[in-house]
């Protein structure tokens, strides 16, 4: 995927948070589910505004995977889940979108999370892990 572009508020050097956002975003959606170039700068467009600060002014309190784990999710598994509440939390869904998170991030969290030294292959083996506890599996 090539989606990249517009200005963004600087992070460190010269990459700025909405670098950041679209090279995550880039990994999971295109690296990990195969998505082609223009179905990936769709699902950036819709974030431009917000991603260049003249949008949503909480945007930046998520983090990058806040918008693109629902995105893993199998829409059969998703819609199963919606519907039912765990033991511990009142989403099944929002339970698994968390287990997701910490698959992804390592957890504890590690501190290689975000820097170019970040396993991602590693990553990949433990959402798969935990899509497989599910029924289900990343896809491509």
């Amino acid at each position: 995927c090539s989606a990249t572009g517009g200005r963004g508020r600087a992070v460190s050097g010269t990459t700025t948070l909405r670098q950041q956002y679209v090279s995550v975003w880039r990994e999971l959606l295109c690296g990990w589910l195969g998505w082609p170039d223009d179905r990936f700068a769709a699902f950036v467009a819709r974030y431009d505004a917000d991603l260049d600060d003249r949008g949503n002014p909480l945007f930046y309190h998520y983090d990058e995977l806040y918008f693109v784990l629902p995105q893993i999710i199998p829409a059969d598994l998703a819609e199963r889940l919606s519907r039912e509440r765990s033991a511990t939390s009142y989403s099944a869904l929002g339970e698994l979108i968390g287990e997701l998170d910490w698959a992804i991030t390592g957890r504890p969290f590690s501190p290689e999370w975000d820097t170019p030294a970040f396993d991602w292959r590693a990553a990949r083996e433990r959402v798969s892990a935990v899509l497989r506890r599910h029924g289900t599996s990343l896809g491509p």
